[in-house]
């Protein structure tokens, strides 16, 4: 299995630390996640729709993950509640990947993306012994294009 994920150079060591200290969609503050995606494209939305074009530094690389051979699990959207994407149940779905986290049945959740939710996004616990079998490595250096940042602004259709 490859995936997708994007972050500050800084910040490539894919130990979990950002979830950690802010929470996440799937996790509360004070638990370690790496979130990423089956593509390179979803993981660049799922970093967009937390930033302001401002905010966004210049220092992003895009890292390949890979897992073989790891036992892992899913979570569909249709085992989710109907309004799963509201932001009212980010605490719902945050309960359940800190109850995955803890139980380390794997080292891999694969969950429906709340940007896209046809989409997939794979989520790591690093504190699984087999994360340690996942590989990264820098793919490139990632800038976003400035017209995702600016809709509208003298476009035409």
């Amino acid at each position: 299995m490859r995936f997708w994920r994007i972050c500050r150079r800084v910040h490539q060591k894919p130990d979990g630390e950002g979830a950690r200290l802010v929470g996440g969609r799937w996790n509360s503050p004070g638990r370690p996640m790496v979130y990423c995606s089956l593509n390179l494209s979803l993981a660049a939305l799922e970093v967009l729709v937390h930033m302001r074009a401002e905010d966004l530094p210049a220092d992003y690389v895009a890292q390949i993950l890979s897992a073989e051979d790891l036992k892992q699990e899913s979570i569909t959207a249709a085992e989710l509640p109907f309004d799963w994407r509201h932001p009212r149940r980010r605490s719902h779905l945050a309960g359940m990947g800190d109850t995955w986290l803890v139980e380390r049945r794997c080292a891999i959740l694969t969950v429906p993306s709340i940007v896209i939710p046809e989409e997939t996004n794979v989520l790591v616990n690093p504190q699984h012994p087999d994360s340690q079998r996942i590989t990264a490595r820098i793919a490139r250096s990632f800038q976003f294009d400035a017209r995702l940042l600016h809709a509208g602004a003298g476009s035409r259709i």
